[in-house]
């Protein structure tokens, strides 16, 4: 009998340790990053399952390859010389993001805000789970015409249109909900009557798909042509919301890689609108100025020669984790 009250009891105290200690499991959480955390916290090499996916508690990221056919269009196209018209490949990376906290979505500068750093730099100093080009910030600082945010900080505010015709920049706006908002051919006036909590702005473009639905007159302006070399075979790259806390990175190759000839900015969109789920997409710097960074390193060329593994950038989009586990 003695024995007996004695097993009750010592179970009783084992029963309340359990419930005054928390377990490990208790103890891990999503915690919002901080708007001013520039340096994101390691994570665990075992998140990363495999060399196309990542997934803990707060992120996933799965990365997928593909082929796409676009008309040829240009005599010009110094690295191929197919015939106008002909159907030729491009092999693109679709990324696809979910994350459960909006400040998992950041951007990031260079050291002074304004040179272009190395994909090292990003990897060391940043340490983003998964990161991309932006908008091309460290060149187009002193440009007119751009409204630029980032992690809540305005950088630059004087959109505009100019004399030359060109009515204005297209804005991608990233508020503190993590949702995505476009301003076609924006001013500032359109910045000052936008009703959210503006956390990111990029100043680039063009938007590619609004509402479900692709953008008609993508290149009716002589300078955007121009500018973003919207009738030349070339790399590019867009950002794309595809629903609450969930996006989407597409980026195509070549020219400089033999085997893919690059898009036309009219073919890239076609591309993008291909997967079905897109809500929102919007067009980021592109030629060797895209970059992939996956795992500290880069994957967004498999052909080690070209040129555009060599150039730097001055700004990045990247998603990291919000995983605790203390």
């Amino acid at each position: 009998m003695k024995r007996t009250l004695l097993t009750v009891i010592a179970a009783i105290l084992l029963l309340s340790l359990l419930v005054l200690v928390p377990s490990e499991v208790t103890l891990a959480e999503v915690v919002p990053i901080p708007l001013d955390k520039t340096k994101m916290d390691p994570v665990k090499d075992e998140y990363y399952i495999s060399d196309t996916e990542y997934l803990d508690p707060s992120l996933h990221i799965t990365m997928e390859r593909g082929e796409w056919y676009a008309p040829f269009r240009s005599e010009s196209n110094k690295y191929h010389d197919h015939k106008l018209g002909e159907n030729v490949r491009t092999d693109y990376w679709v990324i696809r993001i979910e994350i459960k906290d909006p400040s998992q979505i950041r951007s990031g500068l260079s050291r002074n805000g304004k040179a272009r750093e190395r994909d090292n730099w990003w990897i060391s100093h940043v340490a983003p789970v998964l990161a991309i080009n932006g908008d091309g910030f460290g060149d187009n600082f002193n440009g007119a015409g751009r409204h630029i945010v980032r992690q809540g900080n305005v950088i630059k505010k004087n959109a505009s249109a100019n004399s030359d015709g060109f009515d204005g920049f297209d804005a991608l706006i990233i508020d503190d909900a993590g949702d995505f908002h476009i301003i076609r051919k924006s001013q500032e006036a359109d910045f000052e009557a936008f009703e959210g909590n503006v956390i990111n702005c990029f100043s680039f473009g063009p938007a590619l798909i609004i509402d479900g639905k692709i953008v008609e007159d993508l290149t009716d302006n002589e300078r955007y042509k121009k500018m973003y070399g919207a009738e030349i075979e070339a790399r590019r790259i867009c950002i794309a919301q595809t629903g609450p806390l969930s996006y989407m990175i597409v980026q195509s190759d070549g020219p400089d890689d033999p085997d893919h000839t690059g898009l036309w900015i009219k073919d890239f969109c076609e591309l993008v609108a291909s997967f079905g789920d897109v809500k929102v997409a919007y067009n980021l710097d592109g030629g060797s100025s895209v970059r992939v960074l996956f795992h500290g390193k880069s994957v967004d060329s498999p052909y080690k020669n070209t040129k555009s593994q060599k150039r730097a950038n001055g700004d990045m989009i990247f998603f990291a984790s919000a995983w605790k586990e203390e």
